[in-house]
């Protein structure tokens, strides 16, 4: 049984692929920012490895919490947490005067790149037909691949280790704009509350009783 086209898909074509350019380039500008980071911070190669796995150990927490967070208040709450931590993560980073606050920040965008990866597809399975959600996430991998790649280039558009930082903002705050105006929540998840509350009606009337 085919679900209903309840959301255009070119608003899932567009969480899919932002949310892919996202994760590849803060996953990735650290790399592309080695050099002026050393140059402000006494870095030593244990630390700057940490720096790299900061936003990766993040992901794999944000995930599991992000599926309590969407299961509990729904797919677009946990997009919309996700995207707000990732900007967080991103311009406190970029604003950073130690190291330590900019690992730190770098694991708050991968909490929300964790929430990103997993609100985001169970949103596009549960609101687009059966027949148009393979090829809408199968955008996944080429935009995160884009990400990495505009990562790498960002050290030739600017010298500036914060500027780079900074721009890992900019893909979530679009997520996050387009959440707040156009992503209504998912009818799967509406009805599962539904049943939830009918759940809880129905074991406290023999109660009441």
């Amino acid at each position: 049984m085919s679900r209903p086209e309840s959301q255009p898909t070119a608003l899932c074509v567009a969480l899919i692929l932002i949310g892919g350019f996202h994760y590849g380039y803060n996953v990735a500008v650290v790399g592309a920012a080695k050099e002026g980071l050393a140059s402000s911070f006494a870095t030593t190669v244990a630390t700057f490895s940490l720096l790299s796995a900061a936003a990766l150990l993040g992901a794999i927490v944000g995930s599991p919490i992000s599926g309590a967070v969407c299961s509990r208040f729904g797919r677009r709450a946990g997009t919309l947490v996700g995207e707000a931590l990732s900007i967080a993560g991103a311009l406190g980073s970029a604003a950073g005067t130690d190291m330590s606050f900019i690992i730190a920040c770098r694991v708050a965008i991968g909490l929300g790149v964790g929430f990103c990866t997993l609100a985001k597809p169970i949103y596009v399975r549960e609101v687009l037909s059966d027949d148009r959600v393979s090829p809408v996430q199968a955008s996944f991998a080429p935009s995160v691949a884009l990400g990495i790649l505009a990562a790498q280039a960002s050290s030739s558009l600017s010298t500036s280790w914060r500027v780079q930082l900074a721009f890992g903002a900019v893909p979530p705050l679009v997520l996050l704009l387009v959440a707040i105006i156009w992503m209504a929540e998912s009818p799967a998840w509406l009805e599962e509350g539904k049943h939830a509350a009918a759940g809880v009606v129905s074991d406290a009337a023999p109660a009441a009783a």
